[in-house]
């Protein structure tokens, strides 16, 4: 009984899921080409037109004091903002991403939604 529910979890979160693709190569993984730099950096993907924005968020990265600051902060807002719009939280995900990760970049999909123009917009990555 208890497998035919998480055969059924399983499943669906399968066909729901909007991270993976039918496509081969959303489904392969290769620890070789995959993998952090040997420079020990990870770096941001570019999902379209963002150069500028990852360049900015690179640098400031970089800057030790900031980075340790923007990760330690305390967002007073955070139950009041769901976390997918709440630009701080994704912006932390972004910096302990690039402070712990072993994978070659990090996905920058959350914050491009967070990050809204004037009218509300999220960032239009095309």
């Amino acid at each position: 009984e208890n497998i035919q529910i998480v055969l059924t979890f399983l499943y669906l979160l399968q066909e729901k899921s909007g991270w993976r693709t039918k496509m081969y190569c959303d489904w392969t993984i290769s620890p070789h080409t995959d993998e952090k730099s040997q420079t020990g950096y990870v770096g941001i993907k570019n999902l379209g037109c963002i150069c500028y924005m990852i360049s900015m968020l690179q640098q400031l990265y970089m800057i030790p004091s900031f980075r340790e600051n923007i990760l330690a902060v305390e967002d007073p807002k955070k139950d009041e903002i769901p976390k997918e719009d709440n630009l701080l939280f994704q912006l932390q995900c972004i910096f302990a991403f690039l402070n712990q990760s072993e994978q070659q970049y990090f996905n920058p999909q959350g914050f491009t939604n967070a990050f809204k123009d004037w009218d509300g917009n999220p960032t239009n990555v095309l």
